[in-house]
C-alpha cells in the first residue's frame, strides 16, 4: 500500500517523536541515568535530521529553527 505524506503530516510526526524523545531524556536525567538521557537526546536530534532532509527545499519559514530548538536539552 502506498502512503503519500503531506508536509504538515511529516512535520507533525517529527514534532511528536522529538517531544517524546526529549521527555524520555528528561525522565532518564531525573533518575540519574545520564547515558540514557543522552541517547534519547540523540534520538530527538536524529528525528530532526530526518525531518530536515525529507523537507529540504519546501520547509515553511521558521520550522527548521523551531524543530531544531526542540532537540536542545533544557537540563544538561
Amino acid at each position: 500500500m502506498k502512503k503519500t505524506w503531506t508536509y504538515q503530516e511529516i512535520t507533525e510526526s517529527a514534532i511528536r517523536l522529538i517531544r517524546s524523545s526529549m521527555q524520555l531524556s528528561e525522565k532518564a536525567s531525573a533518575n540519574g541515568d545520564t547515558d540514557l538521557a543522552g541517547t534519547f537526546r540523540q534520538f530527538a536530534f536524529g528525528n530532526w535530521c530526518c525531518w530536515n532532509t525529507l523537507t529540504s527545499g519546501w520547509q515553511e519559514p521558521g520550522d527548521c529553527e523551531r524543530l531544531e530548538s526542540m532537540t536542545k536539552a533544557t537540563h544538561a
